[in-house]
């Protein structure tokens, strides 16, 4: 209740095409992953692997995007597993 009133947005549209930004001046993803120690800390967060393997969808996908569920049938990743690790990589820039 604490929250009720904080301003929010939904984001979670299906038809959002998601493109994979050129990270050449960040550190790479695994670099990102290290500076918190999420696994430490048990925050909600996806595992490497699959955070990985979103961003590798991303890239391939090219600056045309993917969908979220298209990044489901490229990865078999679940759906709420792939919108966490989108939030995850535009929080860091290397993604939107």
């Amino acid at each position: 209740l604490y929250f009720r009133s904080f301003p929010t947005q939904v984001v979670r549209d299906p038809t959002r095409r998601f493109v994979a930004l050129p990270a050449d001046d960040l550190p790479a993803p695994e670099a990102l992953l290290n500076l918190r120690n999420y696994e430490a800390t048990n925050r909600l967060i996806e595992p490497r692997s699959r955070i990985a393997a979103i961003l590798a969808a991303l890239r391939q996908a090219g600056p045309q995007g993917i969908t979220p569920d298209d990044l489901v049938a490229a990865t078999a990743i679940p759906l709420a597993s792939v919108w966490r690790c989108l939030f995850w990589l535009m929080k860091y820039g290397l993604a939107e």
